[in-house]
């Protein structure tokens, strides 16, 4: 076994957003390179360290072909978030008698992570809205309704749903015809996408990608249109914390 033992200094305000993309980048490292995973250890509120594990140096000096594109954007923003980084140490593991609690596969498989949202058609969404107001409490805008939870990996993590309504008419559920849409959070959209096609799922559109995330459509066996979405949670946060 290989390890590599990395530095980060942080700029003051960008910690949460150097974890993020640290976890971004170390996911496809993983999933893609065959690397065992890292581990990121906090020193001082800016000064953090990581330690890589590899199966050998001879895979880790070869990595970096074969991952996707958007790990240069995970790179990217962690180095515009560092004051400096350096690889300090390269180990040849010579005795482990460390207990084993690599990042796990079921960890990093393309899945879906929770829901990210619940989409109605309605005959009067404005009468609607007040009425999940009025008796059940939602708090609404022009939007709809927004709903927040803590994540467990990582803790530090705020997760959105978004509650909306839409007219009748509405062609946003199309080719379904049903008045109702589920959006599923989900991990790693792009090789999730990859496995549907494999598997012959209907795909509607391609992969549209925002500040905020990732976006695709797709039919279940039974006609329901399903919204899959690869979240920046961040973005939502980040928008509240302006708003005070």
């Amino acid at each position: 076994m290989f390890t590599v033992i990395y530095q980060f200094h942080i700029k003051a305000g960008s910690v949460e957003n150097f974890i993020r993309n640290w976890e971004g980048l170390t996911r496809l490292i993983y999933q893609f390179e065959n690397s065992y995973g890292s581990r990121l250890h906090k020193l001082n509120d800016l000064h953090y360290v990581a330690y890589a594990q590899w199966p050998d140096k001879a895979t880790w000096q070869n990595s970096g072909t074969k991952l996707p594109a958007e790990a240069s954007i995970f790179s990217t923003k962690m180095k515009d978030c560092c004051e400096s980084s350096s690889t300090d140490f390269e180990l040849e593991v010579v005795s482990d008698l460390l207990k084993n609690s690599q990042y796990e596969e079921k960890n990093t498989k393309p899945r879906v992570t929770g829901v990210g949202g619940v989409f109605l058609k309605a005959e009067s969404t404005e009468t609607l809205k007040k009425w999940y107001a009025d008796h059940l409490g939602f708090v609404t805008d022009q939007y709809g309704a927004t709903f927040t939870t803590k994540n467990t990996v990582p803790p530090h993590e705020i997760n959105y749903l978004q509650w909306s309504l839409f007219k009748k008419d509405s062609d946003y559920f199309a080719p379904s015809e049903k008045d109702c849409m589920i959006n599923y959070r989900v991990e790693n959209l792009i090789l999730l996408v990859e496995n549907l096609k494999i598997a012959g799922v209907t795909i509607l559109d391609e992969i549209a990608e925002f500040d905020y995330g990732k976006f695709i459509h797709i039919l279940d066996p039974e006609q329901n249109k399903i919204e899959l979405w690869e979240p920046v949670d961040q973005i939502f946060t980040d928008l509240e914390n302006e708003a005070v």
